[in-house]
Formats: structure tokens, sequence, C-alpha cells
């Protein structure tokens, strides 16, 4: 059809077809990555922007609460219902208390209230370094993780964070 409107079709593998593929690799740091979809780019926006707001919101606007747990109330939140309800901490409880201590530059006060919370406030911090330069230039940083054994880096994190909550559980009603 396309020969009888005059139309020639360009073979797959000529240059022309290959300059309107983007290369499946992209330079970054001196090395080849794998190359990000459109998607995938705006999903690490999406989280680079939670992230850097999260930890702008630590920084600027909480002041850690001395009971290690409530800081969100400053935030307009309820107090957490999971403490009334069971008498003890949520297993998330503490956290927003550790992003204060450790944005306002008191690491061992925000690993002492909740360690996990701490550890999730570095990944935050890293994110908000190594997103950046991915989404501009394109890195996919799913296709960096393909490899990994995601059955033990979940049991991992779910264990750390299990291991967290009976530590805060300790420090604010005991055992």
């Amino acid at each position: 059809m396309s020969s009888e409107l005059g139309l020639r079709r360009r073979p797959e593998g000529s240059p022309a077809a290959a300059e309107r593929q983007p290369p499946d690799e992209v330079r970054c740091l001196g090395r080849g990555w794998p190359r990000a979809d459109r998607f995938e780019r705006l999903f690490w926006a999406l989280v680079f922007l939670a992230c850097a707001g999260c930890l702008a919101i630590a920084a600027f606007v909480l002041e850690p609460d001395r009971r290690g747990v409530g800081t969100h109330e400053q935030l307009g939140l309820p107090p957490c219902g999971f403490f009334d309800l069971a008498g003890g901490p949520c297993p998330s409880c503490g956290f927003t208390t550790t992003f204060a201590y450790a944005a306002h530059l008191r690491p061992l006060d925000a690993l002492a209230n909740q360690p996990f919370g701490f550890f999730v406030f570095l990944l935050a911090c890293a994110a908000t370094v190594v997103l950046p330069p991915a989404v501009v230039r394109g890195v996919s940083l799913f296709a960096l993780t393909e490899r990994w054994r995601w059955r033990w880096v979940v049991l991992g994190l779910v264990s750390a964070w299990l291991a967290a909550w009976a530590y805060k559980w300790h420090i604010t009603v005991g055992f």
C-alpha cells in the first residue's frame, strides 16, 4: 500500500529507524545505565518530591516531641488511635518524631527514638540525592533492581521494622 502512494518504507535496521528509537542505555556518572520510560521517570520524580517535602517539613515545620511520639499532631493530625486502643505504640509510632530529630541534626536521639524510622529517614535523604540525576538523565532504577532477591529484601525490612516496633514498645511501656 505504501508503494502505491509513492512512499518508501524504510527497513527496521536503517539509520533513520535507529534515530527514532532512543538507545537502550543512558550515560550517567561515567557509565551506561538502563533507560527509563516516561512513566518510570514520572514515578521517580513524584517519589523525589514526596521525600524532599517530608524532609523539608521535618526540618522547618516540626519540633520533636519529648515523649518520642506525637510530633505528627503539630500537623493537625489526631493522636495515635492505636496507642489508646492497644496501650502501646503502633508499628510506625515515633517515625515523625524521628524524622524531626534527624532533620534537626540530632541523629543519636533519632536512632534511640525509633531505629527503623531513622533508617527510613536515611533512605529519604539518599532518594533526594539519587533521584534527580536519575530522572533528568532517564536512568531506570527498576531495571537496576531486577536481579535483587526481593523476597529477602522484603523479609529483612519487615523483620527490622518489627524489631524496631518491639524496641519502641519496650522503651515506651516496657514488657
